[in-house]
């Protein structure tokens, strides 16, 4: 199976790379615009017991954010106190998390089951593995049906690409992980 994964995984992520790669396009000047006239409302998420910020036409739940809001969470805003609430939500929408609400939807998100993860590697939890030793090169390549995802961590940097999977995932997801409730794919390359 491993060796299928090596081969389906990366297509996986280039095919979800391109439908999420067009729908940020289209989501930027959209969330823009929505963002200026300050077009959302309060509303119970969907998936969480909160109460967030959503688009005012029920077109745009794509761009949402079903976990923090259109605008962000209150750590976020705390972060940039400079920021209007509406420059806030564009940044968070249609920079940080655009189309963040994909992970809701199969085929681009889906529930992981830890009794399918299955992963190659050198770190369980690599955030972790991380703080107690930063110096240390972590990697794995994870997997959950055909879902999957790569992680590294090289001095201080890491490079995540395709689904959330973690490793640990395979002992479970703690009750506070937000994945439980849909897990999405990621691009990041960024200083850890």
């Amino acid at each position: 199976m491993l060796y299928v994964m090596c081969l389906v995984g990366p297509l996986t992520w280039v095919l979800e790379l391109i439908v999420s790669g067009i729908l940020w396009l289209l989501g930027f000047p959209l969330c823009g615009w929505f963002a200026y006239r300050e077009q959302w409302y309060a509303r119970t998420s969907l998936y969480f017991n909160r109460t967030i910020l959503v688009w005012s036409k029920s077109w745009m739940w794509l761009w949402g954010n079903e976990e923090n809001g259109v605008a962000g969470p209150l750590w976020y805003a705390q972060e940039n106190p400079t920021w209007s609430q509406r420059w806030r939500a564009f940044v968070w929408s249609a920079w940080r998390n655009p189309t963040c609400n994909l992970r809701f939807m199969t085929p681009f998100g889906f529930l992981i089951d830890p009794r399918r993860v299955r992963y190659v590697g050198n770190t369980l939890d690599p955030d972790a593995d991380y703080l107690k030793d930063p110096s240390r090169t972590l990697y794995y390549f994870a997997w959950c049906g055909w879902y999957s995802g790569f992680w590294l961590i090289y001095r201080g940097f890491q490079l995540r690409v395709g689904w959330k999977i973690i490793p640990k995932d395979k002992d479970g997801l703690a009750a506070t992980d937000y994945r439980r409730k849909g897990c999405g794919a990621a691009l990041q390359l960024q200083k850890k």
